[in-house]
C-alpha cells in the first residue's frame, strides 16, 4: 500500500498542465493552460503487481490560476487479488514569470492528494512547490521543482525535489528524462519520449522509469488532449 500512495504522491508532483510540457514526467515547468481553455492528461502505470490508471483535467478559468482536479484506480495482482487502490487530487498553480523559452520562468503550485476508498479521507496529503524553468537552448529546457508536503495521517513533513529536463529531437518529437525524491526516502529518475500527433493538441508519451539502485521499476503510456479556448 505504501508503494501505491508513494507512486501516487510522485506522479502528483506534475500532473497539471503545461501549455507544451508535463505529463510524464513528475517535475513540472514554468507553464499553465491557455486562459479559457483545458487539457486532459490520461495514461497508465505498471509498476511491480500494481496497474494504475490516471484521468487528470486542467482548465485555466480565469487568468494565470490553472485548476485541475483528477484521480485514479489502481489494483494489484498477487496475494489479495485484486486489491483496490484509488487517489483523488485538487491542486491550484499560478505562473509568478510565464516561461517563454529563451530565458527562464517560475510558478507556484499547492495542492492536496487523498486515496478516500482505502481511508475515507479524501484528501489527506498537502503539498507545494516552486516549478522554475530554465531555457538551455534552442528546444532545450531544464526544470527544476524544490518543494515540501504535510501527510496529514502519519503527521510526516519532508522535503521534495525534481529536476527534469526537455530536448526537441523534431517537431514532432521530444526526449523527455529527470531525476526526483523526498527526504528520508528514495529517489528515482525515468526516460522517454512525447510525440505529437496534432501539433499543440493531441500527444501520446511514454517513458520507463526506476529507483536508484533498481528494485522498483515501472514504465507508463499516455495521452494528452489540449483544446482551444472555450470557456465562458
Amino acid at each position: 500500500m505504501r508503494a501505491a500512495r508513494l507512486s501516487a504522491l510522485l506522479l502528483l508532483l506534475t500532473l497539471p498542465g503545461l501549455a507544451l510540457a508535463a505529463r510524464p514526467l513528475v517535475t513540472d515547468d514554468a507553464r499553465i493552460v491557455d486562459a479559457k481553455a483545458c487539457q486532459l492528461e490520461t495514461w497508465i502505470k505498471r509498476h511491480g503487481g500494481i496497474l494504475e490508471y490516471w484521468a487528470v483535467p486542467a482548465c485555466t478559468p480565469v487568468d494565470n490560476v490553472e485548476i485541475t482536479a483528477g484521480g485514479a484506480l489502481a489494483w494489484e495482482r498477487g496475494g489479495e487479488a485484486g486489491r483496490r487502490f484509488d487517489s483523488a487530487l485538487l491542486q491550484f498553480k499560478t505562473l509568478l514569470r510565464p516561461f517563454d523559452e529563451r530565458t527562464w520562468g517560475m510558478g507556484l503550485v499547492a495542492g492536496a492528494l487523498g486515496h478516500p476508498y482505502e481511508t475515507s479521507d479524501l484528501l489527506g496529503s498537502f503539498y507545494t512547490y516552486a516549478p522554475i524553468s530554465l531555457a538551455l537552448a534552442p528546444d532545450i529546457a531544464l526544470h527544476l521543482n524544490p518543494g515540501w508536503l504535510y501527510e496529514r495521517n502519519s503527521d510526516r513533513r519532508a522535503l521534495t525535489w525534481g529536476a527534469g529536463g526537455e530536448v526537441g529531437l523534431t517537431p514532432h518529437i521530444q526526449w523527455i528524462g529527470e531525476t526526483y525524491g523526498e527526504e528520508g526516502d528514495g529517489n528515482y529518475y525515468q526516460a522517454g519520449f512525447r510525440f505529437w500527433v496534432v501539433p499543440e493538441h493531441v500527444q501520446i508519451d511514454t517513458t520507463y522509469g526506476n529507483r536508484f539502485g533498481g528494485g522498483e521499476s515501472f514504465w507508463t503510456f499516455g495521452l494528452r488532449l489540449i483544446s482551444l479556448p472555450f470557456l465562458p
